[in-house]
């Protein structure tokens, strides 16, 4: 295997906070900076172009910022990771067509639950409208398509559950979310997309069966989708403090720490790989910056390096203790990260043999 990198510098003068790779030309990614211009780079010729200097009142530029692209790169969100607000913008139209907000409840403890999802050639999103309730606007009719009051206290339906990070399926059949509850704890919950557009406006207020609990403060856990029906993620039984025997029914060894391979439909955890190589803070979490990937193989990454593993065997085929990934466009296939001096890294990952 290989790993290729490539350092394209931003010829903005403006700092550049957030990036995102364009889904339908690789040599384009979309950035917003200090002075809240969005750009355009191409990284093939290192150009720059100024798409539109916006007016975000809501959008705190001293905090972490988040950029996300519908599929055919027509709208593009713009949240802070930790915040209340969030705003739409239609790079056709060049102007904001839709304000977010998902209140203040709690929100210093989850990151803004954001989605875009294309279904039947038509671009959705769906968004958090509050900290427990999450909805889907449809761009083509211009309005909230799922409209409910389960979010009020003691109305049928009420869900009691913090809606954190979104992780939507390969073809768009789940949308999972790595949130949380009360004691606090950590919760994975999974919502039938098509379910809910189709038959049951309140399905997020449903429970699934593949619906699971850890009993640790590590939501916005590292996870991935491998299929439509299977995710991995990573734990560590100590997050849950197991005592012996409740680490031997479940076939955990000690002092270890694990890559869970989990079949949605199936309800249950198919394949545990031994893996320890990743940073874990005093709880055994995994650090913040710990990222889990698929493009055929298992790909880990954090302040110990890159690990690539066989998800068969488990065995780890390839490591780069120099590198770091961020994120990730699985349509283009390519790595990328924004770093520091006002520069963006391009990696791609070769899974060829050596």
């Amino acid at each position: 295997m290989t790993i290729k990198r490539n350092i394209i510098k931003i010829n903005y003068p403006s700092p550049t906070l957030a990036i995102v790779q364009s889904n339908l030309n690789k040599n384009i990614i979309f950035a917003l900076c200090q002075d809240h211009a969005l750009i355009e780079i191409n990284t093939l010729t290192q150009k720059v172009n100024q798409i539109s200097q916006l007016k975000l009142d809501r959008i705190d530029f001293s905090k972490s910022l988040s950029l996300q692209l519908s599929a055919n790169d027509t709208m593009i969100s713009i949240v802070n990771v930790i915040g209340q607000y969030g705003y739409i913008y239609d790079l056709n139209l060049k102007e904001v067509v839709l304000n977010l907000d998902r209140k203040d409840y709690q929100i210093e403890n989850s990151s803004f639950p954001i989605k875009f999802v294309h279904v039947n050639d038509q671009d959705y999103l769906v968004h958090a409208s509050d900290w427990n309730h999450i909805d889907i606007y449809d761009f083509k009719e211009e309005k909230n398509i799922t409209y409910r009051e389960t979010n009020k206290y003691e109305a049928p339906g009420y869900l009691d559950y913090f809606y954190s990070e979104l992780h939507v399926s390969p073809s768009n059949k789940w949308i999972l979310s790595s949130g949380w509850v009360w004691h606090p704890v950590s919760v994975l919950k999974f919502i039938d997309l098509n379910e809910w557009m189709t038959n049951s406006i309140a399905e997020p207020e449903k429970s699934n069966d593949a619906d699971f609990s850890i009993m640790s403060y590590y939501w916005d856990r590292a996870l991935c989708w491998i299929d439509e029906n299977t995710i991995a993620y990573l734990y560590d039984p100590r997050e849950e403090d197991l005592d012996e025997e409740d680490r031997a029914e479940q076939i955990f060894e000690a002092d270890t720490s694990y890559i869970l391979i989990y079949d949605v439909s199936a309800v249950e955890i198919t394949k545990k790989i031994k893996f320890s190589e990743y940073e874990i803070d005093g709880y055994f979490e995994a650090a913040s910056d710990c990222r889990i990937f698929y493009n055929g193989h298992l790909i880990i990454s954090s302040k110990n390096g890159v690990y690539i593993l066989d998800k068969e065997s488990g065995k780890i085929t390839f490591k780069d203790l120099n590198v770091a990934l961020d994120q990730y466009n699985e349509r283009q296939n390519i790595f990328y990260r924004l770093i520091e001096n006002n520069a963006i890294e391009l990696i791609n990952i070769g899974l060829e043999e050596n």
